[in-house]
């Protein structure tokens, strides 16, 4: 006769794997974007491990491809119940409450993970730039400066920090400062039509227009469809009198844009350029 002591040793055996087939199963309706389906997946591992700070974290994740921001709210926020200094956690909800616009709660998660005596170089780079990021989402340029420069110095190479970090000092109207960064971030990768385009865009900015032009063209060349690079160019060529060319970079502009609303303003722009034009003949 099995006794009672058996049984419930051999519930405790099977629990890891039925949580396992819940969990893969519940991956596969979020891959076929069936989220209700996967949300009752994670549930069910639920209910053999209500204490899962990790099975609350993925549920979080489908509520929030779903569109239900209060269910991912509550399930992160279970998730710190059970396990609230838990680094990975703590980063899991701060960039939830940073995409909901939740700023300031984002922004006292993400310096808690900071200050902790544990944090590795890793984790600590990862905070720093999505603490960067949020503050840079709520207007705090200074902030984020700060927060970018210390992920700097642990990552002194990232070109993609080095860009935001010169989009920063381009906020803060210190142009020479961008302009300096995005040097960088192109010296570390010269086909980075990002950091190409930015600089581009400060260059213009203080009136160098034949170097503005340059890098844009320079963008147009290494990616094709960038299309504010073509919108950026045509503002150059018109701001030195070339109307046509300044048309027909409007014109690439309006073909590869999605923006309705921006692609009806410069519509209405080339259609007064090419009256002017007509006026002149």
């Amino acid at each position: 006769m099995v006794s009672k002591k058996d049984i419930e040793a051999g519930k405790a055996k099977v629990k890891p794997y039925l949580i396992k087939a819940y969990s893969d199963q519940a991956q596969d309706f979020v891959r076929a974007k069936n989220y209700k389906k996967a949300i009752a997946a994670y549930e069910k591992a639920l209910q053999i491990d209500p204490n899962s700070a990790s099975i609350y974290m993925n549920l979080a994740g489908v509520y929030d491809l779903a569109g239900t921001k209060s269910k991912a709210t509550e399930c992160y926020e279970k998730a710190m119940e059970i396990e609230p200094e838990n680094k990975d956690v703590m980063g899991g909800y701060a960039k939830l409450l940073t995409k909901y616009e939740k700023m300031d709660e984002a922004q006292i998660i993400y310096n808690k993970i900071t200050e902790s005596s544990e944090i590795t170089k890793e984790e600590k780079f990862k905070t720093c730039l999505e603490l960067g990021d949020s503050y840079y989402l709520s207007k705090k340029y200074e902030e984020s400066l700060k927060e970018y420069q210390k992920a700097l110095e642990l990552e002194p190479k990232d070109e993609t920090l080095l860009i935001r970090i010169g989009n920063t000092n381009k906020n803060l109207s210190k142009l020479d400062d961008a302009i300096t960064y995005y040097k960088r971030a192109i010296e570390i990768n010269e086909n980075s039509s990002d950091a190409w385009f930015n600089l581009a865009l400060c260059q213009a900015e203080q009136n160098n227009i034949k170097d503005a032009k340059a890098g844009f063209e320079k963008v147009i060349s290494l990616n094709p469809r960038y299309e504010y690079a073509y919108y950026a160019l045509g503002l150059a060529e018109e701001k030195e009198g070339n109307v046509e060319k300044a048309i027909a970079n409007y014109k690439i502009f309006v073909e590869l844009s999605e923006d309705k609303s921006t692609k009806q303003a410069i519509q209405t722009k080339i259609t007064n350029l090419s009256k002017r034009l007509k006026a002149e003949e």
